[in-house]
């Protein structure tokens, strides 16, 4: 008989702490697997059922907006789904629609702001901080594209483009585009 663990999270830093540094007691112990984001549909069905719990009808726009805003990223659906339901109740509505979502988004993006100044100063190199403010203002670009928007040589900012992907900050679609993975973080930048 075998005994299988999975892990989950999304701090990449503590689990590779956990199972990649060589004094760890888990070393080189696991397999890693990225999960990727939920479908719109998934979102949508999914937020309409558990708010549906709370005694809340969500319209359908409402619903989308939801995968819109998160970048259907699990831990961002559920506490912007608790937001909304917090909202509705102190304001004794029966109702979301996509203006509640937005607000409880806003919402959303003030209590992760600690969270995300810190990894802003901390995780990033200014060069890479720059790269990742101008993805989250491109939405999505090649590096001809991401270069241009911050006034510099592509070769300045390959290898920079190559270890954010590296550290699971961007995606690349294959044919050389990157975007940010965290589509939340990206708002908050936008805020900036």
């Amino acid at each position: 008989m075998q005994t299988r663990y999975i892990f989950s999270g999304s701090s990449v830093r503590m689990l590779s702490s956990i199972f990649l540094r060589e004094d760890a007691p888990l070393y080189l112990m696991v397999a890693r697997h990225r999960m990727e984001a939920l479908s719109r549909e998934d979102v949508a069905g999914f937020v309409a059922r558990r708010l549906a719990v709370a005694g809340l009808h969500v319209s359908k726009p409402a619903g989308l907006l939801f995968h819109e805003l998160t970048g259907g990223i699990p831990f961002y659906v559920q506490k912007l789904g608790l937001l909304v339901v917090q909202a509705a109740q102190f304001g004794e509505r029966a109702k979301v629609d996509a203006p509640a979502v937005r607000q409880a988004f806003a919402r959303m993006l003030d209590e992760l702001d600690s969270e995300f100044e810190t990894r802003w100063l901390r995780r990033f190199s200014p060069l890479q901080r720059q790269i990742v403010k101008a993805l989250s203002t491109l939405g999505e670009g090649g590096v001809t594209e991401i270069a241009a928007s911050m006034e510099v040589e592509r070769t300045d900012i390959s290898s920079s483009l190559r270890r954010l992907r590296d550290m699971m900050v961007l995606g690349s679609n294959g044919e050389g585009s990157y975007a940010l993975v965290d589509t939340v973080f990206g708002a908050w930048l936008r805020r900036m």
